[in-house]
């Protein structure tokens, strides 16, 4: 079942990181000097670095964050729903919804994994990246 989801906003730096999404691979600038970053933007904020590829990262993560909202902010996002922040295991931090059954409460530290979604904008169909825990059926 598709969810309707408004469109990821996509600037020049951002366009990349979305193309790569909608083959549902997590790619993320990495700099020559070895560090990943995310937003992408033109350099590293470590080493100022402004060279970099798009390199492959794993979607693992672990929590370190979480709420939940209980007021719609976005007409396609029923309510509530749970945004977690993730620490990827290559180090960046992704934000995302988080999908599927909670069975136990939420902890610090619990093991996420990143999950691809088909979602239906206003602008047709696109894919989503969300986080899910590494236990998960999703």
């Amino acid at each position: 079942m598709m969810i309707t989801r408004p469109k990821p906003i996509s600037g020049v730096y951002e366009k990349p990181f979305w193309n790569y999404v909608q083959g549902r691979e997590l790619r993320l600038q990495r700099c020559d000097n070895g560090h990943f970053r995310f937003p992408p933007g033109p350099s590293c904020p470590k080493c100022l670095s402004t060279e970099y590829d798009w390199e492959k990262v794993s979607g693992e993560g672990k929590l370190i964050s979480w709420t939940v909202f209980h007021r719609q902010y976005f007409p396609e996002i029923p309510i509530p729903y749970t945004v977690v922040c993730g620490a990827l295991s290559e180090g960046p931090l992704l934000i995302a919804n988080l999908t599927g059954a909670i069975a136990k409460p939420l902890q610090v530290d619990m093991p996420l994994r990143l999950v691809f979604e088909g979602a239906q904008t206003k602008d047709g169909n696109w894919i989503i990246y969300q986080w899910a825990l590494a236990n998960s059926q999703v």
